[in-house]
């Protein structure tokens, strides 16, 4: 290697004169001379090699160009002669090595470049490495610090991270290449512009790849901070752009904003490929920023974070991972790219980071395919924010833009979309000839809520505002929104607002399905709102159809225009279906406003509900919960726990064809209002969960009116009731309650076995007490009637007060009325609490429950239980003294025949009388009933006694004047014993106490109507008694008997047709006296007759509760208090000599002064027991052994009112 001074080299190797400064750097020249190495010193002027060097390495050098004006001003040059527009240089390939320790400044008026490179030999290489610190400044110019040029085959520019280039100038380039083949630039270091018209990267060549991981920076007018221009016609390569690091397009070095240019961009990519080109940014840690500006000359050109155009045919792939791209400026695109000149070209864009624009006519993402057959994705994590321009010319705004020709536009959001403008859309997936387009907003995976809100600026009403849209083309293809996961998707505006829109154009389908968000919503205060829409044209297999799945409300609300929650239209198509699950609430909230409108010209009209969804419709003559049209389909409408309802009470309208459709409702949740169902073949079947809740409060939701639902327009509908057909609470609510309340069904046929609930309050159907709501309710039936069992539950006022003879809420059929398979419909009464206990004197055969202005079959209706009012019970019938009245009566008159009781009496009557007679009977007894033998004849009088006795009595009669009948069942245990017995001269006093536990149960039966009631008397008593007999044998002689006892009963009513169960206590007093007089009538050695006559006397001393029942029955007055004498006569046998069984037998009559009566509602009614009975007896006593005795009767008692009582007992003596 040589060295030379830079003054002697010059005059060799170069063609132009140079200026020669003091401290000149050490030159180093190849032994082949085609390498130049230049290291340390100062050159004051321009570097400048050509003619054989093919490499020259700068090392450690100043260069600085001063005021020296050169015509190609390059501060370092290789190859071509500087300054002079030559090509077809055949240098060959030419390398540039500029170390980091070197420095190029230039100040000049003139156009520079820091290092420059040409060659133009066919398939050579120009090449530059350098770290170099560059800082050019020209201000009429256009500097460029990097600059090669090969117009015979490729170029290479690498940077390194220690390089620093500053730029200023007009049409700047800080690093370039133009080549024929390749061009590749790798930058690592910083890169600033001060200027307009600019590119800090810019690469030329039929293919070229351009890296850089370092920051870029301009300052100025339509600037591009990386640039890679492939549009050659050999373009077959694949040209690539890989970035990293901070690019700020419009940003002073201090960070403020300043006016960029419009046109300006962060990253741009055109080529002519026909394979693919690329873009790939990386690096979530910075943004690219770009500030369009606000210079008037420029506002029509396109400002763009990352710009790619592809007009060869082939693909665009765009990766952008950043922290965020904010655009600052009108025309401005944060990324875009665009694609033309073939068929099956495909765009990708995959992004992750956020967007940030404010400007007019802006885009988040745009992606424009041309290509007829090509595929757009874009795919996009992040949140993007647009705040418009006032201007009415910059109104429009669009979050993520696809557009394409091709065969798919699929663009997926995960994040959330927020734009301010009075005209934009959040998200449009387009494809314009014939393909599929979808939008898939939300994460599926639930990583994170994703969220869209769009909102106006209130400067425009004309306009409009979209939140998704997407539209697909052709035959076999379907337009699909699909939002998942998301938070909240709102549109809100002066103008017409639409939250989600699906198309399908030429045949195509279209399909949103929605599933798990919170809120879709759209609203508009002076044009049309809708959140939802899904609408499919022209002839084909096409079909449109809406999914909401877990949704909490999807709303569209407008104060000037029309609502439409869920809008669907399939026009000369296959059908149209609406299916929502589990969602809340679907709210249309305007005048005329619809929640679920649906439209099918072709095919068939299906909306399904599922789970606890309430749909809502508007006020309005025309607003409705659910609105369907079908010209030649079917309509189906399916809800399975939904509710559906409008505040005009408008539920359901279907507009069918009346003879080539059919109409189906399947209600298993909630119809609140009416339906107007037109067409032909219309049927309603209201399953067993379903409720159809009448109410009409008119189109304002306030005035309350007769609800009328029209079932069919030819007469023909059906009405299939298994659920519940009521009115609606709000009829009852306030001042509604106050006026009666009446519907209408326009129907053929309605079969009903369900629930027809026509009382007030029906949201507390439970059988709990007499109710205290108006009456006077109608349900009017336009048609016939069926029964197949079900109820019909209806309020009355039973009884005459001030007002009327008796009346009731009614149901009118204005057909015929005929009894089904199911049989009878079960009518449920419930009385008022205005209801009184009197006889219905409504000469009108009482009061009328069922209206029939045709025929009624005889055994169309019967009571669901005994109608119990006061004292009396009410039957339901049909008139029996006029054979052409059809209608059904309510009236407590016995039947026509019966002559015993002309009315019908509460059977509790019976219960409550005897369940005081029952107290008063359970515990008596006789001085036998304690005492049974001991060793025939013997000194047991002077023995102690301890005895135990059990009863069982069966008892019938008639009470209440013969109208009820009475069987009861009594048991009771009894025992005691003697405390002391004392000796009084002949005779032996046994004083004893005594104990005892008794249960009772009777039945009472009307004997007119057979309806039975049943009461309980369950009870204890305590007692003593004084015994007295005249010698040693208990058997013979004189005996006197006494005893008191106290007796406390709990009692209890029930029966069916009583609202509840009455609980009571009573108490009973009673003492006895009885004498009798053993005498033996016949004896021989071994065995003899005793005859006894006896007579006893018991006073009872009876007390209950006063009783006010839930039927309205009131019980007072008892008189179950009074004196029963029993005279009789026992006939005994008994051994002599020993023991043995030992027959009796007694005859007794009993008589009674207690009245046995109580007041029911003020009126006496007796019990059935006898003043007078009669009593035989039958048994046998014996000894176990010298201590134990034991006996056992069967009796009987008879007397009046068919009275009979059968009875058996069982007592065991111990002596001692």
């Amino acid at each position: 290697m040589q060295k030379y001074s830079f003054f002697l080299f010059s005059l060799f190797f170069t063609a132009s004169p140079v200026v020669i400064y003091a401290a000149s750097p050490t030159i180093t020249v190849s032994p082949d001379n085609s390498t130049v190495t230049y290291e340390g010193g100062t050159i004051n002027g321009a570097l400048v090699q050509n003619g054989n060097i093919k490499k020259l390495v700068v090392k450690g050098t100043e260069i600085n160009n001063g005021s020296t004006t050169l015509s190609k001003g390059s501060a370092i040059s290789l190859g071509g002669v500087n300054g002079a527009d030559k090509y077809n240089n055949n240098y060959g390939n030419l390398e540039v090595e500029v170390d980091k320790n070197t420095s190029i400044t230039a100040t000049v008026a003139a156009n520079i470049a820091g290092i420059y490179v040409r060659t133009d030999t066919v398939d050579s290489l120009a090449k530059v490495t350098s770290g170099a610190s560059i800082n050019l400044t020209n201000t009429s110019s256009f500097p460029q610090a990097v600059w090669i040029e090969n117009r015979g085959g490729s170029g290479e520019l690498n940077l390194t991270q220690d390089s620093d280039i500053t730029v200023t100038g007009r049409g700047s380039i800080a690093a370039g290449i133009s080549a024929k083949d390749n061009a590749l630039i790798v930058n690592k270091g910083n890169l600033t512009l001060n200027g307009d018209f600019g590119i800090l990267i810019s690469a030329m060549a039929a293919t070229a790849n351009v890296t850089s991981t370092g920051n870029i920076t301009t300052n100025g007018l339509s600037n591009v901070g990386i640039s890679v221009n492939a549009t050659g016609v050999d373009s077959i390569d694949t040209p690539a752009i890989q970035a990293s690091g901070k690019i700020t397009i419009g940003q002073d070095t201090a960070g403020a904003i300043v006016n960029g240019g419009s046109g300006s961009k962060g990253i741009s990519l055109t080529t002519a490929n026909k394979e693919r080109g690329s873009i790939i940014y990386n690096d979530e840690q910075n943004s690219i920023r770009v500030n369009v500006g606000s210079n008037s000359a420029y506002l029509s050109a396109l400002s763009a974070g990352i710009y790619s155009i592809n007009t060869g045919g082939g693909s665009n792939y765009i990766t952008a991972i950043t922290k965020s791209i904010d655009m600052f400026g009108d025309n401005s695109v944060a990324i875009i790219a665009d694609n033309k000149g073939g068929a099956t070209g495909n765009i990708q864009i995959k992004t992750v980071g956020d967007v940030n624009i404010s400007g007019g006519n802006t885009v988040g993402i745009k992606a424009n395919n041309s290509n007829t057959q090509g595929t757009t994705v874009i795919d996009y994590t992040g949140n993007i924010s647009i705040t418009g321009s006032s201007a009415s010319n910059l109104s429009s705004n669009i979050g993520i833009d696809s557009t394409t020709m091709g065969a798919i536009s699929m663009v997926n959001v995960r994040g959330s979309i927020n734009i301010d403008s009075d005209k934009a859309v959040g998200v449009s997936s387009v494809v314009t000839n014939t393909g599929a387009s979808s939008i898939l907003f939300g994460d599926i995976n639930k990583a994170e809520r994703s969220s869209l809100n769009i909102k106006s600026l209130g400067n425009s009403d004309a306009n409009k505002l979209i939140g998704l849209f997407a539209q697909s083309n052709g035959l076999g293809n379907t337009s699909l929104i699909q939002v998942s996961y998301a938070d909240q998707l709102k549109v809100s505006g002066e103008s017409e607002t639409t939250t989600i829109s699906a198309n399908g154009a030429k045949s195509s389908s279209a399909m949103v399905s929605v599933m798990n968000a919170n809120v879709i919503s759209a609203t508009s205060t002076k044009g049309n709102a809708t959140a939802i829409a899904a609408k499919t044209i022209n002839l084909g297999d096409g079909s449109a159809a809406v999914v909401v799945w877990e949704v909490e409300e999807v709303i569209a609300s407008s104060i000037e225009g029309k609502a439409i929650a869920i809008d669907v239209a399939s026009v000369n198509n296959s059908g149209a279906s609406v299916s929502i699950i589990d969602t809340k609430l679907v709210r249309a909230n305007s005048t005329d406003g619809v929640a679920i409108h649906a439209v099918s010209t072709v095919g068939d009209n299906v909306v399904s509900l599922v789970g606890d969804t309430t749909i809502q419709g508007g006020t309005g003559s025309n607003g409705a919960g659910i609105n369907l049209t079908s010209s030649t389909g079917n309509i189906t409408v399916n809800n399975i726990g939904g509710t559906i309802t409008s505040d005009n009470d408008l539920a359901v309208i279907t507009n069918g064809d009346a003879t080539r459709n059919s109409t189906d409702i399947l209600n298993m949740g909630k119809i609140i209002g009416y339906v107007t169902l037109k067409g032909g073949n219309v049927t309603v079947n209201n399953e067993q969960d379903g409720l159809f809740s009448l109410q009409d409060f008119g189109a304002d939701g306030n005035a309350k009116g007769i609800s009328t639902s029209t079932i069919g327009t030819d007469g023909k509908g059906v009405f299939n009731n298994r659920g519940i057909v009521a009115f609606g609470d709000k009829n009852f609510i306030g001042s509604n309650i106050n006026t009666t309340t009446n519907a209408v069904i326009q129907v053929g046929t309605f079969n009903n076995a369900g629930i027809i609930d026509l009382t007030t309050n029906s949201s507390a159907r439970a059988n709990t007490a007499v109710h205290s709501n108006y009456i006077g309710n109608t349900l009017t039936i336009n048609g016939n009637y069926v029964s197949e069992g079900g109820q019909l539950i209806v309020n009355t006022l039973i009884g005459k007060d001030d007002r009327v003879d008796g009346k009731s809420d009614q149901l009118i059929v204005n057909g015929d009325i005929s009894t089904g398979a199911g049989g009878a419909t079960l009518v449920t009464i419930r009385p008022t609490q205005d209801s009184i206990n009197a006889l219905i004197t409504n000469p009108d055969h009482g009061i009328k429950i069922v209206e029939v202005n045709g025929i009624s079959s005889s055994d169309a209706f019967v009571l669901n239980s005994p109608v119990l009012a006061g004292r009396y019970e009410y039957i339901l019938s049909q008139p029996e003294d006029d054979p052409t009245n059809y209608s059904w009566y309510l009236s407590n008159k016995a039947k026509a025949g019966w002559t015993e009781s002309y009315y019908n009496l509460n059977p509790s009557i019976g219960a409550y009388l005897s369940n005081q007679t029952a107290a008063t009977e359970m515990f008596k007894m006789s001085l036998f009933d304690r005492l049974t033998t001991n060793n025939g004849a013997s000194d047991d009088a002077e023995q102690n006694f301890l005895w135990f006795r059990t009863k069982m009595t069966h008892e019938g009669h008639r009470s209440a004047s013969n109208a009820l009948s009475n069987r009861s069942r009594t048991y009771m245990a009894q025992m005691g014993g003697d405390l002391a017995v004392l000796k009084l001269e002949k005779g032996y006093l046994h004083l004893g106490v005594m104990a005892g536990y008794g249960d009772h149960k009777n039945t009472s039966t009307s004997r007119t109507t057979r309806t039975k009631a049943e009461g309980k008397v369950k009870g204890y008593n305590a007692g003593g008694y004084a015994t007295y007999f005249a010698n040693r044998d208990t058997q013979t002689g004189l005996y006197i008997d006494t005893w008191t006892e106290m007796n406390w009963f709990r009692n209890k009513v029930e029966g069916k047709g009583q609202l509840a169960t009455q609980h009571y206590n009573s108490n009973v007093w009673s003492s006895s006296i009885e004498v009798g007089y053993g005498l033996p009538i016949s004896n021989n050695k071994q065995y003899e007759w005793l005859i006894t006559p006896q007579q006893q006397f018991i006073y009872n001393l009876y007390d209950a509760d006063n009783q006010h029942d839930k039927n309205g029955l009131i019980v007072t007055a008892n008189k179950a208090s009074g004196l029963v004498s029993r005279t009789g006569i026992r006939l005994h046998g008994r051994g002599i000599q020993k023991s043995m069984l030992e027959p009796f037998l007694e005859a007794n009559w009993i008589h009674s002064t207690a009245r046995n009566q109580l007041k029911f509602n003020g009126e006496n009614e007796h019990d059935g027991l006898p003043r007078n009975r009669y009593e035989a007896k039958i048994g046998v006593q014996g000894n176990i052994n010298n201590k134990w005795s034991l006996s056992g009767e069967v009796g009987g008692v008879w007397g009046e009112n068919q009275y009979n009582a059968y009875q058996a007992q069982i007592n065991v003596n111990y002596h001692f």
